[in-house]
């Protein structure tokens, strides 16, 4: 977790017992994650899915996934 101080002002801890896996695969990709980044830390690729209906997570593409709550990467 040494990324914590990245992520001042964001949303880190939320309900669910994914978010902080996804949250540590997040910063070091930019904000964006996938099946397979998440897969090793034991996040299903269905409870992505989950996440974009409920508005946790937005779809960048396919198979790609955005948190909106960190910064968007200086390039987009």
């Amino acid at each position: 977790m040494a990324h914590k101080q990245y992520l001042v002002g964001t949303v880190y801890e939320m309900p669910g017992k994914y978010w902080n896996a996804l949250m540590d695969a997040a910063v070091d990709n930019g904000g964006y994650v996938t099946p397979s980044l998440v897969a090793p830390h034991g996040v299903p690729a269905v409870e992505l899915r989950k996440m974009v209906s409920l508005g946790t997570l937005q779809a960048a593409a396919l198979g790609v996934y955005r948190i909106p709550s960190l910064p968007c990467p200086v390039t987009e």
